[in-house]
């Protein structure tokens, strides 16, 4: 047991399990950060912090900070760096362990979790000194955190990129933006940097008209800071997720554990149920710097092509123009936040939906724009009419070719005029000419007024 005393150096640490039967008296305790919790107001005139820790012999176990200064509190970089707490007790309240660190007596010292390699901690409070014993437990924690074996707080994260319908995935993602959906439910719009698997879609084809694909599961705000490449998750988080009203100010980085993600009308959408939890990350965290290096790499490529686009796009449509590479590569997502009132340029999309898409129902007057297309990559959908039918299916006229090339388009099979409508597809992803204006002033809501003409794309095959 420790002395009180923290200038002494004969420090002796208990393993979280021996803590435990050492109700109400001062210990010293060296362990791995679980969950980063951010300051707030208490019921009195200070300020509350909550983290939790664990170590090789106990599950986590909460610590409790009070301070009247918020900047007096550990500021953790990052989900499993180690803290060393000296003169804290072990508490008990209604059957569940916690640690209550005194503000008069106790001190703290924060140091790197596996990626440490020395005794040096990067935050100390006053007065902490660090022991000989600390200094062999410091390693032997970090050695832990190393074993492949661990598991105990390393779950199989999981990107953006590799969720499935129904698997509950660890995601660790930034938040951009929150919005607040009903008293019950809060909306959280999160990003990792890669791009959402593509969905397979069966609606109807002939109800496109009548009851057309939505452009927008949630539209987020026009003058909110985005990416240009990477997906956008919405997941939605039941109000008794306190950790919520700390992420209003956005631009966080979090790990979501345990979430399970579905899809609706062709969006991807996570949901966070009780069993779920939201454990706050700083930027010096591993995956988060493998996240911001991988995202840095793919934005400043000329074509940032969809990640599931791994070989070249589908030779079905080409550009036709002279001055081809004169137009500028964009995502959808960065042609919609782009401040320009009309712009031209290619991009690689899938298309969804074509109305009308049965071959007697077209018609292929240069000057009727009877055409339109529900286009999608991995940052948006839009909806972008043909302004030249002719051109766009090559100056053919023959009934059977066109239907041929637009059943490839939107990737179903070759089964007939008369076939099924609703057959599961999976459009191909093409080059796209794209040319757009505002309907509006200069005031316009992209997600709302900005139009789309199909130019200089022509239909092979």
């Amino acid at each position: 047991m420790a002395s009180s005393s923290s200038s002494s150096t004969n420090y002796e640490y208990l393993s979280l399990l021996d803590a435990k039967k050492a109700i109400d008296i001062n210990i010293n305790l060296l362990a791995v950060i679980t969950e980063i919790g951010s300051p707030k107001k208490s019921r009195g005139s200070d300020y509350y912090l909550n983290l939790k820790i664990m170590d090789q012999s106990s599950p986590a176990l909460s610590v409790n900070f009070f301070s009247l200064d918020p900047t007096k509190f550990p500021q953790v970089k990052s989900h499993e760096d180690i803290i060393c707490l000296q003169c804290v007790k072990m508490k008990i309240h209604k059957g569940d362990y916690y640690i209550q660190y005194q503000k008069r007596r106790s001190s703290f010292a924060l140091f790197e979790g596996k990626s440490g390699g020395d005794a040096h901690p990067y935050q100390t409070s006053a007065d902490y000194v660090l022991s000989s014993q600390g200094k062999d437990l410091l390693q032997q924690l970090r050695s832990w955190l190393l074993d492949p074996s661990h598991t105990s707080t390393v779950s199989c994260l999981c990107r953006m990129k590799d969720i499935k319908i129904g698997v509950e995935i660890d995601l660790v993602c930034k938040v951009l933006y929150v919005v607040e959906l009903s008293t019950n439910e809060w909306m959280l719009f999160v990003w990792d940097g890669t791009d959402a698997p593509p969905v397979t879609f069966t609606q109807e084809l002939d109800v496109e008209g009548e009851s057309p694909l939505p452009l927008h599961f949630e539209t987020m705000p026009y003058n909110m800071t985005v990416p240009p490449v990477g997906s956008i998750l919405r997941v939605v988080v039941g109000k008794h997720f306190k950790e919520v009203v700390q992420l209003q100010s956005a631009d966080q980085w979090i790990k979501l554990c345990n979430m399970t993600c579905i899809t609706e009308c062709g969006f991807w959408k996570g949901l966070l149920l009780n069993i779920c939890k939201i454990r706050f990350l700083g930027e010096a965290d591993a995956n988060v710097k493998l996240n911001i290096r991988e995202y840095e790499n793919r934005v400043t490529s000329q074509v940032r092509q969809p990640l599931a686009c791994s070989h070249q796009p589908s030779s079905i449509t080409e550009l036709d123009f002279e001055d081809y590479d004169d137009v500028p590569y964009f995502s959808l997502r960065e042609s919609l936040l782009r401040p320009e009132r009309s712009q031209r340029f290619k991009s690689i999309v899938r298309v969804l939906a074509a109305h009308p898409w049965r071959t007697h129902e077209l018609r292929l007057d240069r000057d009727c724009c009877q055409i339109s297309l529900i286009l999608e990559d991995p940052t948006a959908r839009i909806r972008a009419y043909v302004k030249d039918a002719e051109k766009f299916f090559g100056h053919c006229r023959n009934v059977e070719t066109i239907s041929s090339k637009l059943k490839k388009l939107l990737g179903i099979p070759d089964i007939g005029e008369a076939g099924p409508s609703n057959a599961a597809r999976d459009p191909p992803w093409v080059w796209c000419c794209i040319k757009s204006y505002f309907v509006n002033g200069v005031d316009a809501d992209p997600w709302i007024d900005e139009r789309y003409w199909i130019d200089c794309t022509i239909m092979r095959g």
